[in-house]
């Protein structure tokens, strides 16, 4: 899965967790989304969103039990250096 689809797992997935949304509903709010269900199933033969996101929302309420700190998948994790905009077209004040 491409790393913009997997961090966009783990950001909806955080974001359930605070809301108290469990994984149930989690399952069904992502069902509720017909064309992104129906994209998915045209380009894939299957709805390629969904598994991720209950992925990564189980193994964030496994950490939020056990205490341990959540560990993403991504690869590279986020904000690595390596996927920073080239110097070139970086805005004015973001040069350093």
């Amino acid at each position: 899965m491409p790393h913009r689809a997997l961090l966009h797992a783990e950001l909806d997935a955080c974001f359930s967790h605070p809301s108290g949304i469990e994984r149930e509903d989690v399952d069904h709010i992502v069902e509720a989304f017909a064309i992104v269900k129906g994209k998915d199933e045209v380009a894939f033969e299957e709805y390629r969103t969904k598994g991720p996101i209950l992925e990564v929302h189980h193994a964030m309420a496994k950490t939020i039990h056990t205490g341990e700190p959540y560990r993403t998948t991504l690869e590279p994790p986020p904000a690595d250096p390596s996927l920073r905009h080239p110097q070139p077209i970086r805005p004015e004040w973001a040069r350093s």
